[in-house]
């Protein structure tokens, strides 16, 4: 039995196994394909479709819908119309496609409408899709079934199973937990990590996140994390995501270096204004609708807010690049010591 509080609108992985003469053949594009992820949105080596989904027909929605189901992946989340998760009405066309081809693989009618209901139960891929392989057509075995917890809450775990707040009690032998952890922030709120000032960074953030460039927090000098808070983390491809950020860490020592720089320390209002940008680009999509990992809606008590930096890999490159050249929002330290002319 799945217990089920929301429908996860997973998507098919696709996997497949590549032959040999495969990989030799799609070895050659390496250079080409890691240069594309770098320059989209998703960090994938797709990007959007150039069209907002009502610029095209009926019959064209269909044909790219379709495409990108059939590619599998996260096509269909990243790589279809570039307005689907800024635009509620065009991010309604996709969850319909979506429904119609889950729907069509689910054979019980009440497993169906609670896997993958008519009406969306939020915007799509406003909570990051999972990929499956034959997930839903396990519903379709007398021996797997789905419970509805949405209005009906586990009470309490017992030696013998799962009682629901009804009195319900189902029996299990074993019991696969899968409610999420703080997931972004909390790698760092957990390190004990203290600033310049004596300050406490678990303290400090929780009134609410505060960094630079999703890379630098302001009283931690010398201090540059990636793959967490306001990156594009969560709504990129992660490697992708860590090659930018890691590069950019690389070349900031390099140039401390080579300029004989102590520390670097992000100004306080410089982190300010990044948060205060984070939040804006947020603002412009629809994930601010949806209580989800996204805006730390996982934790009970967690700040709601924008985790990630929501514009994309290449706009973020772009945007940290810049910093780095002008050192803008850096408080810089020297190892030379200023001589008086006067001595």
């Amino acid at each position: 039995k799945a217990f089920q509080r929301t429908p996860n609108l997973a998507l098919p992985m696709r996997r497949r196994k590549m032959t040999p003469e495969e990989q030799e053949r799609k070895r050659v594009l390496y250079p080409e394909l890691f240069n594309l992820r770098e320059t989209s949105f998703s960090g994938f080596y797709f990007d959007w479709y150039e069209k907002n989904t009502f610029d095209d027909t009926p019959e064209g929605r269909e044909a790219l819908y379709e495409k990108a189901w059939r590619d599998g992946g996260f096509k269909f989340w990243l790589g279809i119309y570039k307005d689907n998760l800024f635009d509620g009405g065009a991010n309604k066309e996709s969850y319909k496609f979506w429904a119609k081809k889950v729907r069509a693989r689910i054979g019980d009618a009440r497993k169906r409408d609670l896997l993958a209901p008519e009406t969306m139960p939020h915007y799509f891929g406003i909570k990051r899709p999972c990929l499956e392989n034959d997930y839903y057509e396990q519903f379709n075995r007398p021996s797997v079934d789905v419970v509805d917890i949405s209005n009906n809450a586990i009470k309490e775990f017992t030696e013998t199973g799962i009682t629901l707040n009804d009195g319900t009690h189902h029996e299990f032998d074993v019991i696969a937990v899968a409610t999420g952890f703080d997931i972004v922030s909390g790698a760092m709120t957990q390190l004990g990590l203290q600033s310049i000032n004596g300050t406490n960074l678990q303290q400090e953030w929780a009134s609410g996140i505060s960094t630079y460039l999703g890379i630098s927090v302001s009283g931690y000098p010398n201090m540059f994390h990636l793959y967490g808070p306001h990156g594009p983390t969560l709504l990129s491809n992660g490697p992708t995501t860590a090659e930018v950020q890691g590069r950019w860490i690389a070349d900031m020592l390099d140039k401390m270096q080579r300029q004989d720089i102590k520390y670097v320390n992000p100004k306080r209002e410089a982190a300010r204004e990044w948060t205060r940008h984070v939040v804006e680009l947020n603002d412009k999509t629809l994930i601010p609708t949806t209580k989800s990992t996204y805006m730390g809606g996982n934790v009970p008590g967690k700040v709601y807010e924008p985790m990630c930096y929501p514009a994309g890999v290449a706009s973020y490159k772009a945007e940290i690049r810049a910093a780095l050249d002008s050192m803008q929002g850096f408080e810089i330290v020297s190892n030379r010591i200023a001589v008086n002319p006067r001595l």
